[in-house]
This record gives structure tokens, C-alpha cells and sequence, in this order.
């Protein structure tokens, strides 16, 4: 029986760029089995975000000793994270049917897991760490709050790629992550076609509209 045309591709473009995962993804190896290496990674990664950030008790932030032995700490552990992230997220939903109700489990599922700690945290500076109740008093520190809350970046005015620290400033990483599970999420709703519709997608969002924009 002939294989329609498009579903070859698909087919195709799915072997070509993830048979690797696919490959080691066989019944004989368990889940636990094929994510200890990166589960080993995501240990190194958080260790040098921790080196990182202990680096102030050495010298400033950027300056001296400390950003001599640790500087570039910080951003290997945040890419590496994203890169883990990444690679988990095409590893345990490989049984996508791409229907709705998957793609609505998976962002509960994901979302369950960061807010509302997240949330708990951030509050909890708020209101007793940091600055109390008169926190709210300032309009701009209500929107700081609220946009901390829904993950979305307090200010397009700063630069790349914090765009303003939220109210607890190590969760800027959090903006990218949950924008990162939306639209794989997204993806996965077409079916066979869902690294094409993701691959468009971030070609769109990261060279055609910046390349527009100047």
C-alpha cells in the first residue's frame, strides 16, 4: 500500500531528527534507565548556578575574584537547564495522540508543578521578607507583582534576556520556561506535523519578526 506524499515527509523529517531518542527509547530501557545522564546534568547545571550566585560572597556581582572563578557560571547552568528541559519534555510525550485532552493534561501537569511554589514564594516575599504590605501601595510594583504571577516579564524596556526581574528575581528563567511549555504544548495538537508546526514556529519568532523589526 503507497504511502501518501505528505505523510512520507513527515515520516521522514520525524526519523531524521529524533530517531536518536527514539532509538533509545525501547521497551528493554526503562524511563529511570534513559534519564540518569540527564538527570546527572541537571545536577551540574544547578551547581553552577549555585556557584554563581555564591560568587557574591567573594566579590560584587561582575567584579573581582568571584567573576574571575564564576562569572560564566551562571549562564552555562541557565542554557543547560533549557537544553534538559528540552530534551525531556520530546522524550515523555513521544506517545502524543495530539489530541486536545493530551495537550491539556500536559500544561496542567507542567504548570502544577512550578506555580504554585512559585507563587508561594513570591508572595511570601512580598508580604514578609522583604517589603510587607505597603509593597502596594506603588502601581508599579502591583504590575511587577501580577505580571511575576503569570509568568510574563515585568519590563520590555530592560535588555535581553531578563526584560526585568520579577519580584523574586531568580524566577526570570521561569518566563521562558512556561512560554517554552505553551507553545510545545500548542504543537503537539498537530499531530504528526508537530515539529514541523514547531520549528515554524520558532523560525518565525526568532529570525523572521526580529529580522523585520531590524
Amino acid at each position: 500500500k503507497r504511502v501518501p506524499q505528505h505523510k512520507a515527509l513527515l515520516n521522514e523529517f520525524d526519523a531524521l531528527i529524533f530517531m536518536p531518542l527514539y532509538h533509545h527509547s525501547q521497551p528493554s530501557i526503562g524511563i529511570s534507565e534513559k534519564l540518569e545522564f540527564i538527570q546527572a546534568l541537571r545536577g551540574i547545571a544547578a551547581l553552577t548556578v549555585v556557584l554563581f550566585h555564591g560568587s557574591q560572597f567573594i566579590s560584587a556581582y561582575g567584579t573581582g575574584l568571584g567573576d574571575v572563578l564564576f562569572g560564566e557560571m551562571g549562564s552555562i547552568g541557565v542554557s543547560l537547564f533549557f537544553i534538559i528541559s528540552g530534551i525531556i519534555m520530546v522524550i515523555t510525550t513521544q506517545k502524543s495522540d495530539g489530541s486536545i485532552t493530551y495537550v491539556k493534561d500536559f500544561l496542567i501537569k507542567r504548570f502544577s508543578r512550578v506555580w504554585p511554589v512559585y507563587a508561594i514564594a513570591s508572595l511570601a516575599l512580598v508580604f514578609i521578607a522583604r517589603y510587607e504590605t505597603d509593597y502596594l501601595n506603588n502601581p508599579v510594583n502591583i504590575k511587577t507583582l501580577l505580571y511575576s504571577l503569570v509568568f510574563f516579564p515585568p519590563s520590555s524596556a530592560d535588555s535581553a534576556p531578563v526584560f526585568g526581574f520579577p519580584v523574586l528575581p531568580v524566577g526570570w528563567t521561569l518566563s521562558y520556561e512556561m512560554y517554552f511549555y505553551v507553545i510545545f504544548g500548542c504543537s503537539m495538537l498537530f499531530g504528526r506535523a508537530r515539529w514541523i508546526a514547531f520549528f515554524a514556529w520558532l523560525g518565525l519568532t526568532l529570525l523572521l519578526i526580529p529580522y523585520l523589526h531590524g
